[in-house]
This record gives structure tokens, C-alpha cells and sequence, in this order.
């Protein structure tokens, strides 16, 4: 090391093996770069293995086969990681609407069965979910439309041609009962469009319960009493003790509450009315409807028939064990509290015309079943 002096007094260069300053800086600097550029190749790396490891969400798969126009179908769909959550099924129409026809919550499977109403403008089906690795998924496929033969493809397009004139009536509550028959001749009338009306009026209807009315009713009249009580009591009750005065109001307000509670869960339990499906045949033409009173089928009686979650209630022949094959049905759905009806219900319909693609859900059991709706109508041939 050699040390250099200055020629002043008491003043030193130092140089040696460490350079002089502008040399040390210079070296200092080129390491700080040298970090920069390693700290940078570094951070590159790790982002290059991240992206390198990130697992993607492999595309899902919908196989539908051939779908049936008017009807129920199902489809199978897969994925290869497989499928878990929420998932839904939507139809794209021809105009480019799209409705929501199938949703169900499942755990981990590696393929799902989806149910869904095809109507005769349907074009496409969506599906939209979650993967086993919680990656959203979806896939979209075209519609094929079922043609087997020409004897089948003749009876398809005759369905479609019925169901496709056939119009909906404006649905409304009315008041009162539903009629326990109805003649033929007068389903008959001016056409099934007429019948379909006449049905909607006076046939599926749900009997109003007096239950909750009455309990309403009374309940009304105890909370008009209390009241008029209760200010009498105020106008003639000397108040001495403080205590005394905010006490009791608590109670009466206490006592209040808990009968208007309990009213309120009576009137609701009584006044629940179980889910319902409604059936009655119409006949194809005035024709038939004359030729149907002539052999003698003067009237459709009513008859209901508790189904589990639902009540079926049909206006048809006693006589008859089962209606006709091809024979035109006008039916109604009621289910507002929850999803009662399944879709197995519709089973002996070979064709189905609803007024408005219905929603299909599952159940804990995964059985398809009509979501809850305050009433749906359709029209269904007979198998």
C-alpha cells in the first residue's frame, strides 16, 4: 500500500489497491446496477415458472344428440377436470333472446345431466359453470333438430302445424269454485283457443280457503277492541309511580306482539295450498266435440289425486282409464312456494307447447322438477 503526501500540511491522498474516490464510486455503482439487473432476472424467472404452472380451465363439453322440438330433452354435460357449484343451461332462440332453461348446484361429478324444454325457434344451448378446480367453464353448441323417418317426420311436422296455431288465454284469478264438470259439447264451442279460455275461468281454479279470512277477520276486531280499551284505560287511570307507568305499556306492547305473530303464522299455515297441476281435454274441433256427445260423453267430471308434493286435478271421462293417443290436453301449472311439480308429470305427453319456455331445477335427490312459478299454461298431445 502506498501512501502519498500532499503538499499542503497534514493532507493525504490515499490511493493504494482501493483507487482514488471517483474510482471507488464508480465501483460501487457498477455493483448496485449489477443487483439491479440479477434482482430483475430473478423476479422474471419467478414469474415465467408461475405462468408456466397456472392450471387452465379445460373447455366443457355438451353432448345433446338430437333434441325433440316440443318436448322435454336432456343433455350430458362433461368436463375433464370435472364439474362442481353452480351451474345453468340457457337457450339462445332464433332471434337472439336468450332464457334460462336448467340451473342445479352439485358437488364434484365428473358429468352432469341437464333437462331443458326445446321450443321450435330454439338454436343454440349454453352452459355455463364451474370446473373441479373452481375455473369457470362454458361451452355453446347449435341445436340438432330429431328427423328418423319419413312416417316419423310427417307425424312431427302434423304436431307442430297443431301446436303451433294454438294461441294462450289472458290468465287471471277469479273468484269463486271450480266447477265439478263440464260437457263436451261445451268445451266444443268455438275451438280449442275458446275451450283453453273457458278452462282458465272456471276450471283451474284454487278453491279459496275461509280459514285465513275469518282468522284475519277476527284478528282485525281483538286489535279494535285493545285499542279502544287501552285509550279508555289511559283517560281514567290515575298514574302514581313512575314505575308503574312505563311498565305496563312494555307488557300490553309484549302481548300485542306475540298474538299478531301467532295470527299471522295460523293464517299462513291455513291459507297454503298445495302446488297443482291442472288437465283437462279439449277437443280438436266442434266435430269432434259433437261426435264425443253423441256416443254419449256427455260431461268431464273432476277428479283430484294427491301426488306427493303436488295435487293432479283432471277434468276427463269416468269411463275412461286414459285418454286417447294424440288427443289435445290444456293444462295448467301452479306452483308460486317452491318446485313441486317434477318433469317426469308430463312424461305421457309425446308433444308439449308452454306458453313460456319453463325453467327446469333439481331437487337434494337431483330429480328434475319445474322451478316455482305463480302459473304456467301449455298444451299437450297425448301419447
Amino acid at each position: 500500500m502506498n501512501w502519498n503526501v500532499g503538499s499542503g500540511p497534514g493532507k493525504k491522498s490515499m490511493t493504494g489497491i482501493f483507487g482514488t474516490e471517483p474510482q471507488r464510486v464508480r465501483v460501487k455503482k457498477g455493483k448496485r446496477e449489477n443487483k439491479i439487473i440479477k434482482v430483475g432476472i430473478l423476479v422474471c424467472a419467478v414469474l415465467a415458472g408461475g405462468f408456466a404452472g397456472t392450471v387452465h380451465a379445460a373447455p366443457a363439453v355438451i353432448d345433446t344428440g338430437t333434441t325433440r322440438m316440443f318436448a322435454f330433452n336432456e343433455a350430458v354435460v362433461s368436463s375433464r377436470n370435472g364439474l362442481m357449484g353452480t351451474a345453468t343451461l340457457s337457450g339462445t332462440s332464433i332471434d337472439g333472446a336468450r332464457v334460462p332453461l336448467f340451473e342445479t348446484t352439485v358437488g364434484y361429478v365428473e358429468t352432469l345431466s341437464v333437462t331443458y324444454y326445446a321450443w321450435p325457434e330454439l338454436a343454440a344451448l349454453t352452459f355455463e359453470g364451474t370446473d373441479g378446480a373452481g375455473l369457470a367453464i362454458s361451452a355453446t353448441v347449435q341445436v340438432r333438430r330429431a328427423v328418423s323417418s319419413a312416417e316419423g317426420e310427417a307425424r312431427i311436422d302434423k304436431d307442430a302445424e297443431v301446436l303451433a296455431a294454438l294461441g294462450f288465454p289472458f290468465r287471471h284469478q277469479p273468484p269463486g269454485t271450480p266447477r265439478l264438470s263440464i260437457s263436451w259439447a261445451e268445451l266444443a264451442g268455438d275451438g280449442p283457443e275458446q275451450a283453453a279460455r273457458m278452462a282458465v275461468n272456471e276450471l283451474f281454479i284454487t278453491s279459496r280457503r275461509p280459514a285465513p279470512l275469518i282468522i284475519l277477520t277476527l284478528w282485525t276486531a281483538v286489535v279494535v277492541v285493545a285499542v279502544l280499551l287501552w285509550r279508555r284505560q289511559q283517560v281514567e287511570q290515575v298514574v302514581t309511580a313512575a314505575s308503574h307507568k312505563y311498565r305496563q305499556p312494555t307488557l300490553v306492547l309484549t302481548v300485542f306482539l306475540c298474538l299478531a305473530g301467532a295470527a299471522t303464522a295460523m293464517a299462513f299455515v291455513l291459507g297454503t295450498a298445495p302446488a297443482e297441476l291442472f288437465a283437462v281435454a279439449i277437443p280438436a274441433d266442434q266435430a269432434d266435440g259433437l261426435r264425443g256427445a253423441d256416443a254419449g260423453s256427455a260431461g268431464l267430471v273432476r277428479q283430484a289425486t294427491g301426488q306427493g308434493s303436488y295435487r293432479s286435478v283432471s277434468w276427463s271421462h269416468p269411463e275412461e282409464s286414459g285418454a286417447g293417443a294424440g288427443q289435445l290436453w290444456f293444462i295448467g301449472i301452479r306452483s308460486p312456494q317452491s318446485a313441486a311439480v317434477p318433469v317426469s308429470a308430463f312424461s305421457v305427453y309425446r308433444r308439449l307447447s308452454f306458453k313460456y319456455p319453463p325453467l327446469v331445477v333439481t331437487t337434494a335427490d337431483g330429480q328434475a322438477m319445474l322451478a316455482p312459478a305463480p302459473f304456467m299454461l301449455a298444451w299437450g298431445l297425448h301419447e
